[in-house]
This record gives structure tokens, C-alpha cells and sequence, in this order.
């Protein structure tokens, strides 16, 4: 029996086949998702570098998780990433190391709250980066960061260590005089 093979042609036409199955009709937007995906996928290291330091927010959002960390950096320099979108990209566990590497040594970034804590909560943030971040949680989140199974045991460890210490027997009855002191 002689094993079938397809062309780049019949490949793309059974790809194209399955899509439109699979969505339908599809919006616009989601057209052209696709659309921009295909092309990055055929393109060069040197054009998707291009792409990342010049590239909109979308593609921007797709090349961040290239497995060339040459790319996916670059979109790390791009002038026009918001904190936004660092925010999302510190939470994503498809992301590189060197990526969340990166984002925690910019000062502006490290200062915004909600991109530290979704550095620590990331399961691929490096635990050096990791550890140094634990100082500057609130309680709270060292308290969830300490049950949560995804991050490394010994950010957790640490995170539990953290919490218990900040909740002393001292700073318990310092909270508690100073409630009663308000009622």
C-alpha cells in the first residue's frame, strides 16, 4: 500500500476546509486573527523581529509566544507595549523565562502592582525573580500565593514564612487595640 502524501496546496485547502467547518461563518475580526497567524507563521526570524518592534497590538500579542526568544523579547522592546498588555503577558505560564525576566528588571513595570503579583503567581517566573518579588505582596495574596500548587514549592515555602511573620502575636493585638480603639 502506498502511503498518501499531500501537496502544500491540498495542505492548505484541507486547513482552509477545516476552519471554515470548525467557525462557520466567521466575523471579521476572528478572519482576520487567522489571517495574521498564517502570515506570521510563514514568515523569517528577521520579519517577525521586524513585526515585534514594529507590530500592532495583535501581533504583538501572538509573537510573544514564539519559541525564538529573540522575537519574543522584541516584543518586550516594542515602544508601543502598554502596561496592559505586560500585565497580561506577566500571567501568561506560555511565555519564556528570559521574557518574564526582562519584564521584572524594568523599573517602571516592577512598580505597578498588578504586574508583580502576576509575576509571582507565574509558574515560569524565575524563582530568584520570584523570591525578591514576595517582599513587596500584600498579605492577602502571600496568603493565596502560599496554597497555590502551580508556583514552585519554595516560593511557597517563602510566601508562607513572609505571611506568618507579618502576622505576629505583636502586630495581631496592635490591630486589635487599635479596632477597639475606633469603636
Amino acid at each position: 500500500m502506498k502511503p498518501f502524501t499531500e501537496t502544500p496546496e491540498q495542505r492548505e485547502a484541507h486547513a482552509e476546509y477545516l476552519i471554515n467547518e470548525i467557525f462557520g461563518e466567521m466575523s471579521d475580526e476572528l478572519e482576520e486573527r487567522i489571517s495574521l497567524i498564517r502570515k506570521i507563521s510563514r514568515m523569517t526570524v528577521k520579519d517577525r523581529m521586524k513585526l515585534a518592534m514594529k507590530g500592532d497590538k495583535e501581533a504583538r500579542l501572538i509573537l510573544i509566544r514564539d519559541s525564538n526568544k529573540v522575537v519574543s523579547t522584541g516584543v518586550i522592546n516594542n515602544p508601543r507595549i502598554t502596561d496592559q498588555e505586560v500585565e497580561k503577558i506577566a500571567a501568561m505560564s506560555s511565555v519564556s523565562d528570559e521574557v518574564l525576566r526582562l519584564i521584572s528588571m524594568n523599573r517602571a513595570w516592577a512598580r505597578l502592582y498588578t504586574i508583580t503579583h502576576n509575576l509571582a503567581r507565574n509558574p515560569r517566573t524565575p524563582i530568584a525573580i520570584a523570591m525578591n518579588i514576595l517582599m513587596r505582596l500584600h498579605d492577602r495574596d502571600l496568603q493565596a500565593l502560599s496554597m497555590n500548587r502551580n508556583v514552585s514549592e519554595t516560593v511557597r515555602r517563602q510566601a508562607n514564612r513572609i505571611f506568618s511573620r507579618e502576622i505576629s502575636p505583636n502586630k495581631i493585638a496592635a490591630t486589635i487595640s487599635a479596632a477597639s480603639k475606633e469603636l
